[in-house]
């Protein structure tokens, strides 16, 4: 398990926002989740997870958000390999804190 922190991303290449927020209590029509995703708008969606998530439930959850994204911005995500892959990585590395050094 890992500790989570609430965290806001935008990836200004694509005008696009992923909020990771701590969990409270899921939808009703969702009420076994142990954490879940919301589409926001057209450039949002926040994502939903317990103070102590496994990296798995995350790694999930941000796929969630990068199908959102590709159908927000039109993309076909089989189209999109590489760069699904890379909004993954640093999606996955922004919610568990790392840091990218210039």
């Amino acid at each position: 398990m890992m500790k989570f922190k609430p965290k806001t991303v935008y990836l200004p290449h694509i005008n696009y926002t992923v909020k990771f927020r701590l969990f409270k209590k899921p939808p009703e029509t969702i009420s076994k989740a142990t954490a879940w995703i919301k589409r926001d708008d057209a450039n949002s969606c926040t994502i939903f997870l317990p103070a102590k998530t496994l990296p798995s439930s995350l790694a999930h959850e941000i796929m969630h958000a990068i199908q959102y994204i590709c159908i927000d911005r039109h993309m076909r995500i089989e189209n999109e390999i590489e760069h699904t892959a890379y909004l993954m990585q640093y999606l996955l590395g922004q919610a568990l804190g790392y840091e990218w050094v210039k």
